[in-house]
């Protein structure tokens, strides 16, 4: 199961070899948690890349969690556990969908742009002096 919204940031559930890995990110630290059986087992912080990576072990196994924001405009994300190069879970989602009703997805879009506005007029009165 995979949901994502502007106050509880992304959540992603996947079952792999008899292990519950959860992922959390925040839309509004970039960080990112990996839980695997309800105990956190990596943390970074993400802000400006597209694409965050994990380092797992299970089962004497290593295994890499990519984090994938495919789209910024839509926040369409992509979860992926692999095994070396091969992918072996996949989820996906995005704020934006068909799933959505009209008003949801304009309270959407309003957010974004609402959050764009504010680091675009910090990042001018940063650089302007």
């Amino acid at each position: 199961m995979t949901q994502i919204t502007m106050r509880q940031g992304l959540w992603c559930h996947l079952q792999h070899e008899g292990h519950d890995i959860a992922v959390h990110c925040s839309l509004w630290s970039g960080k990112e948690v990996v839980y695997v059986d309800d105990h956190p087992v990596s943390e970074h912080r993400n802000l400006f890349r597209f694409t965050g990576r994990h380092a797992l072990r299970l089962n004497n196994q290593d295994y890499t969690l990519e984090v994938e924001v495919e789209n910024p405009f839509t926040y369409r994300t992509e979860v992926r556990l692999k095994k070396g190069a091969r992918t072996v879970k996949r989820e996906s989602t995005s704020m934006l969908s068909r799933n959505n009703s009209l008003f949801k997805n304009i309270a959407v879009i309003a957010g974004i742009a609402a959050l764009g506005a504010v680091f675009g007029y910090f990042a001018v009165m940063l650089f302007a002096g």
